[in-house]
């Protein structure tokens, strides 16, 4: 699991926990929880103090990257990308003067043009920005083979990015867009799982830690009583189905 998330894994020894003591099955259910909850908590601190120290850098957006240069997406050995001289790593601030967000954005400027019609893209780097023309005189080979359309190609590989806007120009700081996606993805999983261990369900530790707590605190008894179980269990399935299902559709549209 170490490779997967960063969480541990405990098998335990039924026939050796069913003979402990009530104190040691409650610590030992709660363990797990208790780990998790600690690592959400830390991560989701962390988080906060870095993005309080975030406008320090400057204001925080995103923008577009230049991931590749490949003229084989237009079909052609010359394209508007080489033509602009675009590299990897370059971030792409504007098309036509028009602050773009995302890679879609860029897309949809593309579509509202025509080949052989000139594109003006601002590109930061260096710590600089400067704009650049081309003549869009090759069109998207992919989407014309799909949809029959001339939709002129730029000849880029493109994704969104964390950027910071200070004085007109936009800098990008992969070290710190790293952080926030580790300690993004560690609160998820984390909390994920601090959330489905903690309720009762089936053999979860969430049920083992009530079950150990109702031989201390007897009025939970009634509570962890066989039945009253199983339609806790039910109505956590059919909720998590119909999240899981609205989701699914949600997505699928």
């Amino acid at each position: 699991m170490l490779f997967l998330f960063p969480i541990a894994f405990v098998e335990l020894d039924e026939e050796q926990f069913s003979k402990a003591s009530p104190r040691a099955k409650i610590n030992i259910a709660a363990a797990g929880i208790f780990s998790n909850a600690i690592v959400s908590l830390l991560s989701l601190t962390a988080l906060f103090v870095l993005s309080t120290m975030l406008p320090h850098l400057g204001s925080v957006s995103t923008a577009v990257m230049v991931t590749n240069v490949d003229c084989g997406i237009c079909n052609a050995s010359l394209c508007p990308a080489q033509l602009m001289g675009l590299k990897v790593g370059d971030i792409i601030a504007a098309v036509d003067g028009n602050r773009v967000y995302s890679a879609s954005d860029v897309e949809a400027h593309l579509k509202n043009k025509s080949v052989g019609g000139q594109l003006t893209i601002t590109v930061c780097s260096s710590n600089s920005c400067a704009n650049r023309t081309a003549a869009l005189n090759v069109r998207n080979a992919r989407v014309y083979s799909e949809k029959g359309v001339e939709v002129p190609c730029l000849g880029v590989g493109m994704a969104q990015v964390m950027v910071f806007e200070r004085n007109g120009v936009l800098l990008r700081y992969s070290a710190v867009e790293n952080l926030l996606t580790h300690l993004n993805f560690i609160f998820i999983v984390n909390f994920s799982l601090y959330v489905l261990n903690a309720i009762p369900f089936i053999i979860s530790d969430g049920s083992i830690f009530m079950g150990a707590l109702s031989s201390v605190f007897h009025p939970l008894k009634v509570v962890t009583s066989r039945r009253l179980i199983d339609i806790i269990n039910i109505a956590i399935l059919v909720v998590a189905i119909a999240v899981s299902s609205y989701i699914f559709l949600r997505f699928a549209q």
